[in-house]
C-alpha cells in the first residue's frame, strides 16, 4: 500500500510505514525513514547507531562504523568473527569463527577436530567414509571414474 512517508517501501491501512527504501531505517512509531549516515550500514537506530552492515562488513562496538571483514572471511558476525569463509577456507568457520582449510580439495565443509573428515563435498562428490568421492552423474553407469562420468 502506498502511503506519505518520505523514503517508505509500504505502509499499513493507518499510513505508518512498514518497510523503508533501501538504506533508510524505520522510526520506532513507524512515522518516518531517516537516513544512515554510516557507510555500508543498511540498518540504523534512531540515534544513529549501526546495527546492521551490508555483506563483508560488521557493526564496530560503538556502532558509529561499519568495519571490513578481514580476509578470508565473506561475511561477519556482530563481534567481528567470520561467520564464513571463501575457497579454499571451510566454508564454515570453527566454532571460535576462525577459518581453516580442509585436507580434501574437493570438500567445502570438513570437521574443524579432523580435517581430514569431510562432512560436506563439492558437486558431483559425495561423502562416503568422510571422504569426497566422484559419484556417477549417470544412473545407469555401473562405474565411473573422473575423467568419464558416463
Amino acid at each position: 500500500m502506498s502511503c506519505n512517508i518520505n523514503n517508505c517501501l509500504s505502509c499499513n491501512q493507518n499510513n505508518v510505514c512498514a518497510y523503508c527504501n533501501f538504506g533508510y531505517t524505520l522510526s520506532s512509531q513507524g512515522s518516518q525513514c531517516f537516513a544512515c549516515s554510516i557507510s555500508n550500514c543498511i540498518q540504523c537506530s534512531t540515534n544513529g547507531v549501526c546495527q546492521s552492515c551490508v555483506s563483508g562488513f560488521w557493526p564496530s562496538s560503538n556502532g558509529t562504523a561499519c568495519t571490513t571483514c578481514l580476509s578470508p572471511c565473506v561475511s561477519c558476525n556482530s563481534n567481528g568473527t567470520c561467520a564464513t569463509c571463501s575457497r579454499p577456507f571451510s566454508s564454515t568457520p570453527n566454532s571460535i569463527g576462525t577459518c581453516y582449510v580442509c585436507n580434501d580439495p574437493n570438500c567445502q565443509i570438513c570437521s574443524s577436530a579432523q580435517l581430514t573428515v569431510c562432512l560436506s563435498c563439492n558437486a558431483n562428490f559425495a561423502v562416503i567414509g568422510g571422504q569426497c568421492i566422484y559419484s556417477c552423474i549417470q544412473s545407469s553407469c555401473t562405474q565411473c571414474s573422473a575423467s568419464n562420468n558416463s
